[in-house]
């Protein structure tokens, strides 16, 4: 009986093997390589991975843009571009692109992607579309992509776009919100399957009335490599003094990170020269934040770094630093977190204790944050971390372990293979 079970279950396996091998993906989202932050990195591995074992892998794309909202030279002319990489090809179309993305432009930049997504003609016809949100035009582009080829209807939802219309504090986001909810839970009602990076969007989607069935939690995985230089030198590249105490936010500066209550912290905190700043990445509010922290001795402004030398980075930091509006809940979860869990700092943050940030910080260990938008309560915060470096290496191994536990690479490929390719699950045998 058991070389019976065994065979069967081979025999199961070799099935799902097939099944995927047989596949045709076509990956729709607007944020793609070589986009260095936020979604575009997960989506790109996603497609490269799938690419060495499926038939063929699509992507249809915008233009790099994220997160500095401008357009690279090599994308300013044409209309199309066709391009290859690790075995994935890649259409981009040309869209309108925000200088500064408040709610009406951010609607002009995803209807002039959905626009013209439609359009794009595909290389082979695809046995599962895949949509990434946001954008939301994403989405939708896949929904119209997947009843035009009869497609199986696959959605990644790494941000709401309904609550973050409301949530994010962009100009304007209320008067559009309204919209975008009902048009966001049109297009996921037609999924066939959904997946989300944090339990906590489970709630709103069946709101929308997702079947629950239909909804699996995949989360993001840590990104972070390890680090090239050691500590101390990459401490000394900076500038860094050793003795300091290097408070490092990394990634997009935009309307929803509310990083402005960083900057009063930093002002409050003038007087402890140890307590040093560091604010590294690129966004719409880059120059807004500039200007307000200007004459500011303890905050310094970096720009991104690249992939490689990431790890080497938040090593040489001492406590990482999260930040977002009060207004920011179950709306999103910011990719960079997944990073700062795996790299052994401590990670401080202000956000809300109802939001989905919170409770993943919950689940890892991560020190209670504090609310938003009180930059005294931040401060304190980070007087006690740096007070205590044995408090800080208990929660620095406690992120680490949820981040081993939970955010490897392997564990959410061989979930999404499951996922794009349902028909291969049996009940297994007992």
């Amino acid at each position: 009986m058991r070389r019976l079970i065994e065979k069967h279950r081979g025999q199961l396996s070799a099935g799902r093997a097939d099944a995927t091998a047989a596949a045709r993906v076509l990956l729709v989202g607007i944020n793609y390589w070589p986009e260095p932050t936020g979604i575009g990195p997960y989506t790109t591995a996603l497609a490269e991975h799938l690419a060495t074992r499926v038939q063929s892998v699509e992507v249809v794309t915008g233009l790099p843009t994220y997160p500095h909202w401008s357009v690279p030279p090599a994308y300013r002319r044409g209309r199309l571009f066709r391009e290859e990489r690790r075995r994935v090809a890649i259409t981009r179309v040309k869209h309108y692109v925000p200088g500064q993305p408040d709610a009406a432009r951010r609607a002009m930049y995803e209807a002039s992607f959905l626009a013209h997504v439609c359009c794009v003609p595909v290389r082979h016809r695809p046995t599962v579309v895949v949509g990434v949100s946001p954008a939301l035009a994403g989405a939708a582009a896949a929904a119209a992509m997947s009843a035009r080829y009869g497609a199986r209807l696959v959605l990644i939802v790494q941000d709401l776009v309904g609550p973050a219309s409301l949530q994010s504090g962009v100009t304007g986001g209320r008067r559009l919100a309204g919209v975008a909810a009902r048009s966001e839970q049109s297009v996921l009602r037609r999924a066939d399957a959904l997946v989300v990076v944090s339990d906590d969007f489970r709630a709103t989607l069946e709101s929308y009335g997702v079947p629950g069935n239909r909804i699996h939690t995949v989360r993001n995985w840590a990104r972070v490599p390890a680090p090239r230089t050691d500590r101390e030198q990459t401490r000394t590249s900076f500038g860094w003094s050793q003795d300091a105490t290097v408070i490092l936010h990394t990634g997009s500066m935009g309307f929803k990170q509310g990083l402005e209550n960083v900057v009063e912290a930093a002002r409050l905190a003038q007087g402890e020269p140890r307590l040093r700043w560091v604010l590294m990445g690129d966004g719409s509010q880059f120059d807004r934040l500039r200007i307000a922290a200007s004459g500011l001795p303890n905050l310094e402004f970096r720009p991104l770094c690249s992939d490689a030398d990431y790890g080497s980075v938040l090593d040489a930091a001492d406590i990482l630093l999260l930040n977002e509006r009060p207004s920011v809940a179950q709306m999103s979860l910011p990719s960079k977190l997944t990073s700062y869990f795996s790299s052994g700092r401590p990670v401080a943050a202000a956000v809300r204790p109802d939001s989905a940030t919170a409770a993943e910080l919950r689940l890892a260990g991560a020190p209670s944050p504090v609310a938003p938008s009180d930059p005294a309560a931040l401060l304190q915060l980070i007087r006690e971390l740096a007070a205590c470096p044995e408090s800080c290496a208990a929660y620095g191994r406690s992120q680490r372990d949820f981040a081993l536990r939970n955010l490897s690479f392997g564990r959410a490929m061989r979930d999404m293979e499951v996922i794009l390719c349902p028909s291969t699950i049996a009940t297994p045998l007992t």
